[in-house]
């Protein structure tokens, strides 16, 4: 979040402090941990843990996924038109290096996503950055590894066509312009949109909403622009699981700007819930 304050028009919660501690064990779970182990050497160690701590700005409001929905055509509109600006402005801004995909600051991607969790041998320490080749290979690898798991070993017909096209539909079509890095959110969902200041007529209606602010940024990595729009794309079901998020998911797809829908929408195809093939 600090990175976003600091070269882009993002609305993000302000970051206040970040620290790191080994005495300031806020919930007591040194205490009620009896013996630990360094994760190296497998062997008991009395060394204290390392906590992380980062205090925001506190946001008064609710998130989409809990705020009403008995709004007024210009709160529904406010709420499209502010969310769109929050993603231009996110994949504005220019990559730090346009032939790395990574986190910020030339780090390797985080591990939870699972889209990178599968690194072939001999390289399962290897989580990036990558340049746009090497990470289409390994968005593959994860997408076979992780069907593979869910399925026992059985691939259908229809899956298998998929995984046949997928390298093509990621490479083949996708122009040079379309494979420099885009900062990502990778988790655009009801949950973690902040809608703040609605107003209520008397009829507890929404009326109007001062801000739309985006959070939970865990996930936040330079990635190929498809992957976001890909979310997004799944979002736009009216028969989604979060078909009361459609309405702003259409205008949010707009809103991203120059990207390839073919290699956008075949991978929402993967991912869609009734396909079982599932390449994140």
């Amino acid at each position: 979040m600090i990175y976003l304050e600091r070269n882009s028009k993002v609305r993000v919660p302000k970051v206040y402090a970040a620290f790191t501690s080994q005495d300031l064990d806020q919930f007591g779970w040194d205490e009620k941990t009896d013996e630990k182990t360094d994760e190296k050497t497998d062997e008991k160690t009395d060394e204290k843990s390392t906590y992380y701590y980062l205090i925001t700005e506190f946001i008064e409001g609710g998130t989409i996924s809990n705020l009403s929905f008995d709004m007024t055509w210009a709160a529904n509109q406010k709420i499209e038109d502010l969310l769109a600006e929050q993603i231009r402005n996110l994949r504005s801004v220019p990559p730090e290096n346009p032939n790395l995909f990574g986190r910020i600051g030339g780090r390797e991607f985080p591990l939870r996503p699972a889209m990178f969790v599968s690194p072939p041998a001999p390289t399962f320490d290897d989580y990036g950055p990558w340049d746009y080749e090497t990470f289409v290979d390994r968005f593959l690898h994860s997408g076979l590894m992780n069907k593979l798991a869910q399925c026992d070993g059985k691939i259908t017909n229809l899956e298998r066509l998929m995984f046949d096209h997928a390298r093509s539909a990621m490479l083949d079509i996708v122009g040079l312009n379309e494979r420099q890095p885009v900062l990502s959110h990778l988790d655009i969902t009801p949950r973690n949109i902040m809608i703040k200041g609605a107003t209520y007529n008397e009829n507890n209606k929404v009326v109007d909403v001062e801000e739309v602010i985006l959070i939970d940024w865990e996930y936040m990595c330079w990635a190929p622009g498809w992957i976001e729009a890909a979310l997004i794309c799944l979002e736009t079901r009216p028969s989604g699981p979060q078909s009361t998020f459609s309405y702003y998911a259409n205008n949010a797809l707009s809103a991203m700007g120059h990207t390839n829908l073919l290699t956008a929408t075949f991978l929402a195809f993967c991912m869609d819930d009734h396909v079982t093939f599932q390449i994140v």
